[in-house]
């Protein structure tokens, strides 16, 4: 089954944050409404279909998106804390999870 594309898109997002997690890095609304703009355009380049509405689609993905953000994080730190369980590479899966996990709840 595939993630919903406002999924994926949040999922890009969430990795603009590195690593480390530096949260200031991620894009502001007006960087993640170019990007969703051009992915439309893009789309409908690539579909041959004219009749995509571009603004009310990029409302609606823009909306959507912002639903996913954090759902990344949340997974991430679900995957961390199960490799904190049971792994043997020498890393701290708890601190990485807790990181992760708070760019769900923010």
């Amino acid at each position: 089954m595939q993630a919903p594309a406002a999924f994926d898109i949040a999922n890009h997002f969430s990795k603009w944050a590195g690593f480390e997690c530096d949260f200031s890095a991620l894009p502001t609304r007006s960087d993640r409404r170019e990007f969703i703009k051009e992915y439309l355009r893009t789309f409908a380049v690539l579909a041959k279909d004219s009749q995509i509405d571009q603004d009310d689609s990029l409302s609606r993905l823009m909306v959507d998106v912002d639903l996913y953000r954090g759902v990344p994080g949340f997974f991430r730190a679900i995957w961390a804390f199960i490799k904190a369980s049971g792994s043997n590479i020498n890393f701290d899966y708890t601190s990485y999870a807790n990181m992760r996990i708070s760019e769900y709840h923010n």
